[in-house]
């Protein structure tokens, strides 16, 4: 599976058929679907960290003569959305956490005071 197979498949898991996948989300955040802007910055948040570490493969290809594998990609966007989760989770209090990041559709909940992510 591609990553950006990987990332689109997600994003239809946790957000059905109200998210489309343009180039133009993809590439520039627009335009914005209509939906809540907490939906819609987990979306593009998703997207940015797939973008960045796109970017970081193609650097280690181009300049380190390493070999792209899916796999390790994905794991990279995987690590980089659950890091980013678990830093705002201890900084923040849970209201806003929860607001941000766990309200409505979503591929992060919180149970017993843990979070969760729904990234297989």
């Amino acid at each position: 599976m591609t990553s950006l197979h990987w990332v689109y498949e997600r994003t239809r898991r946790v957000w059905g058929n109200h998210v489309y996948f343009s180039k133009n989300l993809f590439l520039f955040g627009s335009p914005a679907p209509s939906m809540s802007e907490y939906v819609f910055g987990r979306i593009l948040f998703i997207i940015s960290v797939t973008k960045h570490s796109i970017w970081k493969s193609r650097c280690a290809i181009t300049f380190d003569n390493k070999n792209h594998d899916d796999n390790v990609l994905i794991s990279d966007i995987k690590w980089a959305i659950k890091d980013r989760n678990t830093a705002d989770f201890r900084q923040w209090p849970e209201s806003k956490f929860t607001k941000v990041w766990a309200n409505g559709p979503s591929f992060v909940s919180l149970q017993n005071g843990a979070v969760r992510y729904l990234l297989p």
